[in-house]
Parts: structure tokens; sequence; C-alpha cells
């Protein structure tokens, strides 16, 4: 995909070049992956990583990192909920109210 500029190349030209190597990018076109490596971002990047849009890194990152400790929370969660109905089946959940403990 890499291509050589026309003598005397226009802004218009350069951006409708930019808007193919985005989607040819977008549609995991290996093609694209010579003349993306070209930038620093990508110039030791694989193909595998220069193909991979921003949005599935996101999700592997959600997936990989935030997804257990998504998990690990609503756990404790349910751990709090089922400790404070014990505790009101117990008789032991007393509300507080605002002069209770109040020295008179």
């Amino acid at each position: 995909m890499t291509r050589s500029l026309p003598p005397d190349p226009s802004l218009r030209f350069l951006h409708e070049e930019a808007k193919d190597l985005l989607k040819a990018q977008r549609r995991k076109d290996p093609a694209a992956c010579p003349t993306l490596r070209l930038l620093r971002r990508f110039r030791d990047a694989g193909d595998d990583d220069i193909l991979i849009g921003d949005l599935d890194k996101q999700r592997a990152h959600a997936e990989t990192v935030l997804m257990p400790i998504r998990d690990d929370l609503a756990e404790a969660a349910e751990a709090f909920q089922n400790a404070v109905a014990q505790d009101q089946v117990a008789g032991r959940g007393r509300s507080m109210s605002r002069n209770q403990g109040a020295k008179p």
C-alpha cells in the first residue's frame, strides 16, 4: 500500500490518502502495514499490533483488567449485603437517629 506522491500534491489529495489508509487499517488490510510502519507510533510494531484498532485495544484491556475487578467488587457488595441482612435478622441492625447517643 506504500504509494508515492504526485509532483505537486494538494492538501485534498493528502487528506484522501490518509482517509484511505485509515479505512484499510480498519478493514485489517495487511497491505496498509508498511505505510503505517513509517509512523513513529508503529515503527517497531508487528502487523497484528498495527491492525488492531483502539476500540479493540480498549475492549481487550477491559476484559483482562477491568472485568475481574468488577467481579471482585460485585462479590464484595453481595457479601456486605448478606452481612447486613444477617444483622437485621439477628436484631443487631439499628438505625441511628440524629439525637441518639447525644447527652442531654
